[in-house]
């Protein structure tokens, strides 16, 4: 009887360690304060380090932190979010022990991975779609390509050209691009060295009206239209809703205001719904 007794109470003990185990096995969970990822998708577990706790990670693994950004770009999460997240975590599988074990940075930078377009392939397609070159005579006629306002581009991307244009300032050819698939990147610029075109009074008259005409533009945005302005200020650029006040084609000034505000803005229309400031 006295022997059963002893098994009892070492059962009951044991039963009553397990916890305790549990919770010290889970002592450690650690936040990574930069991320790549190659996945469209991010989840809370795509943070933390190979050495956190099994247990938490494979909890975490059911917490989706929506989409990761796109290819070549970043996203930035706040550390104090992932906190809490971490903790409800701990609560909801009673890893007490993990509260007081975590190393969080105060944000989190994820990176998206992947192929980008190198300025030569940009620079070909520019080539090869301009009008009245073929991809030879493009590369021929412009040089010094520069595509540093272009970004990331992803290597998969299709691209279409919206707009050629002369800085007579500047003294460069002047390309206005973007994604044919809207959310594959903003509308972005590309610029060349080559020579400046020849005056419209010096060309042919049938020419010169057929440039006129072409000048004219369809409109691709229309008054009322909600649009996407893109505004570029001392490097950092911004993608905002806006409402356009008045319809114009490609390379037009047209007015916009900022959506759930009174600012009015000109901005030059650079494709279908799609604007750009630059500052």
């Amino acid at each position: 009887m006295k022997g059963m007794g002893i098994m009892l109470l070492g059962a009951l003990c044991a039963a009553l360690a397990l916890p305790c185990r549990a919770e010290s096995a889970c002592a450690w969970v650690e936040v990574r304060s930069r991320v790549e990822v190659v996945k469209q998708e991010l989840a809370l577990v795509d943070l933390l380090t190979p050495e956190s706790c099994i247990q938490v990670q494979q909890a975490a693994g059911e917490i989706s932190l929506g989409a990761a950004p796109r290819a070549g770009n970043t996203r930035v999460i706040d550390g104090g979010e992932v906190r809490r997240l971490l903790v409800e975590i701990a609560a909801r599988n009673l890893f007490s022990e993990t509260i007081a074990a975590m190393k969080i940075p105060e944000r989190v930078v994820v990176q998206r991975i992947g192929q980008m377009k190198s300025c030569a392939e940009i620079a070909g397609f520019i080539s090869s779609a301009s009008p009245s070159s073929d991809a030879t005579n493009g590369r021929d006629r412009w040089r010094g390509w520069n595509c540093a306002a272009a970004g990331a581009v992803p290597q998969d991307a299709s691209l279409r050209l919206m707009r050629t244009n002369w800085n007579a300032g500047l003294q460069r050819w002047e390309f206005t691009l973007r994604c044919a698939d809207a959310g594959g990147c903003v509308p972005f610029l590309v610029w060349a060295r080559g020579e400046e075109p020849v005056p419209a009074h010096t060309r042919p008259k049938e020419l010169a009206k057929s440039d006129s005409l072409a000048s004219l533009g369809e409109r691709v945005v229309q008054a009322g239209q909600t649009a996407t302005l893109t505004w570029d200020q001392s490097g950092i650029r911004m993608v905002l809703p806006v409402t356009c006040l008045d319809g114009g084609a490609i390379g037009q000034s047209v007015r916009v205001r900022l959506i759930n505000t009174s600012r009015i803005l000109r901005a030059e229309v650079v494709g279908a719904g799609a604007l750009r400031v630059n500052l």
